[in-house]
């Protein structure tokens, strides 16, 4: 005799937790607010300064990757190719240029 399979229930969409006012997006990783969405498009432009001593630089978003401590991740690339990094959002700027 066997048994049925019975399908898995759906996963819970991110809700906020009771107190903390956090939301668990990605691996786990808590974000403010109830709903948490990147800031930045895929292949949108972007200046990305690695330092206060350094100019910003000219990048595109290839990648939204999900958040860790709290804050999301981006894969860019250099405007000539020449280089791909993985960063943070808040060391990212829209650009405002048309």
């Amino acid at each position: 005799m066997t048994l049925p399979i019975q399908p898995r229930p759906p996963r819970n969409p991110p809700q906020k937790t009771a107190s903390r006012g956090f939301a668990f997006v990605g691996f786990g990783a808590p974000v403010r607010g109830l709903m948490a969405f990147h800031k930045f498009k895929i292949g949108q432009r972007v200046s990305y300064r690695p330092s206060r001593d350094t100019f910003p630089t000219w990048y595109v978003v290839t990648a939204l990757l999900p958040a860790m401590n709290g804050e999301f991740k981006y894969q860019i690339r250099r405007q000539d190719g020449s280089a791909d990094l993985v960063v943070n959002e808040g060391d990212l700027r829209e650009n405002r240029e048309r």
